[in-house]
């Protein structure tokens, strides 16, 4: 039989609205208002919200990586260890309004006004990179293909090339 399943919050799904969502192997992951986790196994949504120590208020995206979940949120990125259900913040160097966020490769993006800054999983370190041709809410669009993403103004588009780790009109 070819059914659908269908979750919201009648159904358990705890947040709305809804903002992001990843997959991992018997987990969903989803962001908005706050995280949940849904146990394929159990079938059950799990709330993990700021009653649960996350310290944001909005989830823009998610990254699962290996035994942790990476969360960027409107504080920074957020690893949150499920087995301990223990919470750690990584604050950016200065302050930001993160405006979206998003996942290409093994790195989480946060775009801002200024500038977009990598949020490297492995190392746990952040790295920016200026927006000097245009501001960070004047992106209309995000497409990412792996490791390699592109922003999209009204009037250009631009590349991030992993072969020289810089942003660059496309």
């Amino acid at each position: 039989s070819n059914t659908m399943l269908h979750y919201d919050a009648a159904r358990g799904l705890p947040l709305a609205p809804l903002r992001t969502v990843a997959f991992e192997e018997d987990f969903v992951w989803a962001g908005g208002s706050e995280a949940a986790r849904y146990d394929g196994l159990i079938e059950e949504w799990q709330r993990l919200g700021n009653a649960q120590g996350m310290k944001g208020s909005i989830v823009h995206a998610v990254l699962p990586s290996g035994d942790r979940v990476f969360l960027a949120t409107d504080r920074g990125v957020e690893e949150y260890d499920p087995r301990y259900e223990r919470w750690r913040l990584y604050a950016s160097p200065d302050s930001i309004d993160v405006l979206d966020a998003f996942v290409a490769g093994s790195a989480l993006w946060l775009l801002c006004k200024d500038k977009l800054l990598r949020f490297d999983v492995a190392s746990r370190v952040f790295s920016p990179f200026p927006l000097t041709a245009f501001p960070g809410d004047s992106i209309r669009s995000i497409i990412v293909n792996g490791n390699e993403f592109w922003l999209v103004t009204s009037s250009d588009v631009w590349q991030y090339s992993v072969s020289a780790d810089a942003l660059r009109p496309f």
